[in-house]
Parts: structure tokens; sequence; C-alpha cells
């Protein structure tokens, strides 16, 4: 769980610009894509950061549309530079 949210952070602070797959093989990650839901729900993160994890069953379905899947915009930051 650490790389993934690594990534996903690395992606927020505007190091990288590419989307994260996640293999959700058997719903295996299920309880944890709720956990997610329910803190974009309350707040807690913003749902476009979200939107950069790519999920399916199917790897295929990951490898080909981490290929061709681009983030439409730059996810927002939490806070500007000017703001730290």
């Amino acid at each position: 769980f650490e790389e993934l949210f690594e990534i996903v952070t690395w992606g927020v602070l505007g190091l990288h610009e590419k989307p994260v797959g996640l293999l959700n093989v058997e719903g295996y990650y299920d309880p944890l894509l709720a956990m997610l839901d329910r803190a974009a729900a309350e707040g807690f993160i913003k749902r476009e950061h979200l939107a950069m994890i790519a999920v399916s069953d199917d790897p295929e379905a990951i490898a080909g549309g981490l290929l061709t899947r681009t983030l439409s915009t730059h996810p927002t930051r939490w806070i500007d530079l000017e703001q730290t």
C-alpha cells in the first residue's frame, strides 16, 4: 500500500503526470476502494486525486489503459507553494 500511495502522492505533488494502475483481482481491493471513496465523500482527499488510479480486474485492460490514458488536467494541489 505504501508504494501505491507514494506514487499517487508524487502525482499530487507534480513530480509526474501519469495514471497509476491497480489490479483488483476477485475484488481484493474493494474494501480499500470503498475507504478511499468515503474519504473523498467526507473531504479528506480530492476526487481528482482518486481519478489518477485506474482500477480493473483485467491485466490487459490495466496495461492498455495506462499506455493510452492521460490525466485531463494536472491534479490540484492541496496548497500552493506560496502558502508553505
